[in-house]
């Protein structure tokens, strides 16, 4: 039986995934995990980078085939495949590249930076994600928006396909082809539904889901 290893998105725990679980459970042994912190932010020692959440699974998953990762989790994925274990990963909206920012995202960036330094800040300014964290997550936070894998990408040969939600306004499917105009190897997969489109039609993405699996198991 084929081992998954699921890593849920930012600010979600394993329950992300229940949608789609009990179609799961007779075909793959699955692992649904939750990243130290983001159920209880007092259980962190330290706040985590990409890379830290990655080596903390790679000590207790080290045997799984495949990674299925949502949104933040596939950075997790990526420094799992680029640090310590190479397995096919799908991931789910990956918020794996600098996104380039349109000029008014630019001027309000400007716009906090000129306020932080006059001790003027803004909160409307502020992700609503920043403002949910709380404690040692603010910096987890930070590490995350500012880890991308441009460069890495470009030398991965591993098996990674990236699956995009058609009205996913948070990561859109245009970043999901300057991923893979940087490395012509990695696929790209679509279907309907927004940023968590395995939830919005768990019977599709089970589908895709059973497709990838097959193309890749016995590689």
């Amino acid at each position: 039986m084929k081992k998954i290893l699921f890593i849920h998105g930012w600010g979600q725990t394993k329950e992300v995934w229940k949608g789609i679980e009990k179609y799961l459970k007779d075909e793959y042994k699955c692992y649904f995990i939750t990243l130290k912190g983001f159920d209880d932010p007092s259980k962190l020692d330290y706040a985590y980078t990409p890379y830290d959440y990655a080596k903390e699974l790679y000590e207790k998953y080290k045997d799984i085939d495949f990674i299925v990762a949502h949104s933040y989790g596939a950075k997790v994925a990526l420094e799992y495949i680029l640090n310590f274990l190479e397995v096919p990963l799908l991931l789910i909206g990956p918020a794996i590249i600098k996104p380039k920012k349109s000029f008014s995202i630019k001027l309000k960036i400007l716009k906090y930076k000129i306020l932080k330094r006059l001790n003027k800040i803004n909160n409307d300014l502020e992700s609503i994600d920043y403002k949910n964290s709380i404690g040692k997550m603010r910096t987890v936070f930070r590490y995350a928006i500012n880890t991308y894998y441009n460069e890495e990408i470009k030398i991965l040969d591993s098996k990674i396909t990236l699956l995009y939600g058609n009205d996913d306004l948070t990561t859109p499917l245009k970043e999901g082809k300057r991923i893979v105009k940087l490395n012509k190897k990695i696929k790209l997969l679509k279907m309907d539904g927004g940023h968590s489109c395995f939830i919005n039609n768990p019977i599709r993405f089970v589908m895709i889901l059973n497709k990838w699996v097959s193309k890749y198991g016995d590689n």
